[in-house]
């Protein structure tokens, strides 16, 4: 053998071994990240829930189903809701992340304050609208690298679907 065949077995074996190395720590900071993602989403959909319980003094039903079907109530509930929106986005430490709470026709309804026109622009054309299941998809662009999630939850016979970055 020559020299150039015994140093090749030794940098195969290396390559072999970094790139099962590097494929298996990929694979579970992925699902890592999935799961902060499922678990925030699901943070959500608890706030929404929330919301149910807030009732104005004339009607009996929460906010959910007006928001459902894009129907105010008044400057004075929206800012109800805008401000329970924003104390729970900042008790759960979520100010960070990209959310979009959209319709069964794909409208956003609530977003969060980081949520611009770019981003949006990110997630209409790269993440997948779905109401069948959870989505996890990366998300690039020259700007922005985020992993996101599609995410849909049921109200009242209607359903929402959670967008989360």
């Amino acid at each position: 053998m020559t020299g150039v065949q015994t140093c090749a077995l030794p940098i195969s074996i290396l390559i072999v071994f970094s790139s099962v190395i590097y494929y298996s720590v990929r694979n579970i900071l992925y699902q890592d990240l999935d799961e902060d993602l499922r678990i925030k989403a699901g943070e959500i959909s608890d706030i929404l829930s929330a919301y149910e319980h807030v009732q104005d003094s004339e009607h009996s039903r929460g906010f959910v189903p007006d928001i459902l079907r894009n129907e105010g109530r008044g400057n004075t509930q929206k800012m109800v809701i805008d401000d329970l929106w924003k104390s729970e986005i900042k008790t759960l430490n979520l100010k960070n992340d990209y959310i979009n709470v959209l319709n069964v026709q794909g409208h956003s309804l609530l977003i969060s304050n980081n949520f611009t026109g770019s981003i949006g622009s990110l997630f209409r054309e790269q993440l997948p609208f779905s109401l069948k299941g959870i989505v996890y998809k990366s998300l690039l662009n020259d700007k922005f690298k985020l992993r996101a999630i599609n995410l849909p939850v049921s109200y009242h016979r209607s359903q929402l679907v959670i967008e989360v970055g």
